[in-house]
């Protein structure tokens, strides 16, 4: 069976919500990925060689690609996505906002990349991938020495909740974990804690990490709480058409857990991790 990683968007009969989703991730997270940008760009000119050549690896909507030309115009800025229904949407979106990227579409493990780069960035990319570690490894291959590369994603497993998650133990989670296992999709969703430790083994040092929290039932957070029950949702056609569980039991599990979210009297804290380090 081919090793192709989670949730490949092509093929997901619940597509045209979750590109919705993404969209609307973001502008939740426009904020923090603008201040993010505007830190590497003034480091940037405090090189003796400034950020050249970019390349944004799973690159998605093309949001994150469009940050950065933005903050480094004279950039040769490279989108990379093994999508083709999102390389084109983000292709769309990218001249209508009248910028100049380069695009590459193909599956990171396999593709042959014919140069370096001097920043290579990517968001919520390695815990889909059928192999992480492999991943990091290709990313930091293809940085120039000197180069920096910025790793941003996610650690279910760090997340806190009181009382239980809701989804533990439910018809969905059991769903979601046998298609996990029967698929041989691989994947890392615990990937976030260990974006240091598997950068420092492949040549990059300085390394820095960030933890970002956000509180799922803060009342200020209101479109956060939607994206984070908007995976479930999204992913319950791909669910059902494989036949693990019902739609009505899947509605059941994620009401719950909407339920859960809504009461401000419960803890439910996620973590995203941003690393990031120099290339020896």
């Amino acid at each position: 069976m081919p090793q192709k990683g989670r949730f490949i968007f092509d093929s997901r009969p619940g597509k045209e919500a979750e590109l919705k989703r993404l969209t609307l991730l973001n502008e939740y997270y426009r904020p923090f990925m603008e201040k993010l940008f505007k830190s590497y760009e003034k480091n940037s000119r405090e090189r003796e060689k400034p950020f050249k050549k970019i390349i944004d690896i799973g690159a998605g909507t093309g949001y994150t690609t469009l940050l950065l030309k933005f903050f480094f115009p004279y950039a040769d800025v490279t989108y990379f996505d093994s999508s083709l229904d999102l390389t084109e949407a983000a292709g769309r979106e990218i001249t209508k906002q009248g910028c100049t990227v380069n695009f590459l579409k193909g599956d990171l493990d396999s593709f042959d990349f014919s140069g370096t780069y001097d920043l290579v960035f990517s968001r919520f990319t390695l815990k889909h991938l059928y192999d992480p570690p492999a991943a990091i490894k290709k990313m930091t291959g293809i940085l120039d020495p000197g180069g920096r590369i910025v790793l941003m994603d996610k650690d279910v497993t760090a997340n806190i909740w009181y009382p239980a998650f809701p989804l533990y133990r439910t018809k969905y989670m059991q769903a979601l974990n046998r298609y996990n296992r029967q698929t041989h999709r691989g994947g890392d969703s615990s990937v976030g804690r260990k974006i240091k430790y598997l950068l420092s083994k492949n040549n990059i040092v300085n390394i820095t990490v960030e933890a970002l929290q956000t509180s799922l039932t803060g009342p200020e957070n209101t479109l956060y709480r939607q994206l984070y029950i908007g995976v479930y949702e999204n992913l319950l056609p791909e669910l059902v058409e494989a036949g693990f569980i019902t739609e009505d039991d899947a509605h059941r599990d994620i009401t719950a857990l909407r339920e859960f979210l809504e009461d401000t009297n419960n803890l439910a804290i996620t973590f995203d991790f941003i690393v990031s380090g120099i290339k020896e």
